[in-house]
C-alpha cells in the first residue's frame, strides 16, 4: 500500500505543476492516449518467442522448417523497461521539433516558441497550451506515433486523465479526484457502512 500512496504523489506533483501554468496562463488543455505504444520503440534486447499455430502450418505446407522462433522486433507489453523506452521516444520526437526536457523530471517538456507544457506519463501525453499550438503538435506528431487525442479542452468541460477528473472552470481548474480510491478504504477497513461526514 505504501509503494501505491508514494507513487501517486510522485504523480500528482505532475499533475499540480501543469495545473497551476494552465490556471496562470489560462490555457487549453490536450489529452493523447497512444495506441498500442509499447509496438513503436525497438526491441534491443535478444528476445523470441513462439510462431503462431497458423504460420507453423504455413511452413508446414511450404516444406519449410517448423522448429523456429520469433526474434522479436518490437517491446511486447509486460516488458520491465517497455515504459520508459515509450517515454524516451516520445522525448526524443518532442525535442526533434524543438521542445525542451525539463533537467529535474524529464518526463516534462516545453514548446517555448508554441508557449505548451507537456507531460508525459507512461503511454499518456498531457498538454496545456494555446489552441493553435495545441493543433499544432498534433500535426507535427502525426504518422510517426498513433496517439488518439481528446477534443481540446476549453472553459467549462470535464475530463479525466490518470484516472482523476477534472472541470476546467472559469476561475481554475477543479481537481474532483476519484471516489474509487477512497472507497476501496473505507471496504478494506470495513466501513463501508459509516457516515460520509459527522460533525460533532
Amino acid at each position: 500500500m505504501a509503494v501505491q500512496v508514494r507513487r501517486q504523489g510522485a504523480e500528482a506533483r505532475g499533475r499540480r505543476l501543469i495545473n497551476i501554468i494552465d490556471i496562470k496562463k489560462k490555457v487549453f488543455f490536450l489529452i493523447g492516449d497512444a495506441t498500442n505504444a509499447y509496438w513503436h520503440v525497438a526491441e534491443d534486447e535478444l528476445g523470441a518467442c513462439d510462431p503462431p499455430p497458423e504460420m507453423l502450418e504455413e511452413r508446414r505446407r511450404k516444406g519449410l522448417r517448423t522448429d523456429v522462433w520469433l526474434k522479436l522486433e518490437k517491446k511486447p507489453y509486460g516488458r520491465r523497461n517497455a515504459s520508459a523506452k515509450y517515454g524516451f521516444l516520445v522525448s526524443v520526437l518532442l525535442t526533434d521539433i524543438g521542445c525542451e526536457r525539463c533537467p529535474r523530471d524529464p518526463s516534462f517538456l516545453r514548446h517555448v516558441k508554441q508557449e505548451l507544457i507537456i507531460e508525459i506519463h507512461q503511454d499518456d501525453i498531457h498538454i496545456a497550451g494555446p489552441e493553435a499550438s495545441l493543433e499544432w503538435i498534433k500535426d507535427m506528431l502525426e504518422g510517426k506515433i498513433l496517439v488518439k487525442w481528446s477534443d481540446i479542452i476549453k472553459e467549462g468541460m470535464r475530463y479525466s486523465h490518470l484516472k482523476r477528473h477534472r472541470v476546467l472552470a472559469k476561475d481554475g481548474l477543479w481537481d474532483l479526484g476519484n471516489k474509487k480510491y477512497p472507497v476501496e478504504i473505507l471496504r478494506t477497513l470495513g466501513m463501508e457502512d459509516c457516515s460520509p461526514l459527522s460533525c460533532g
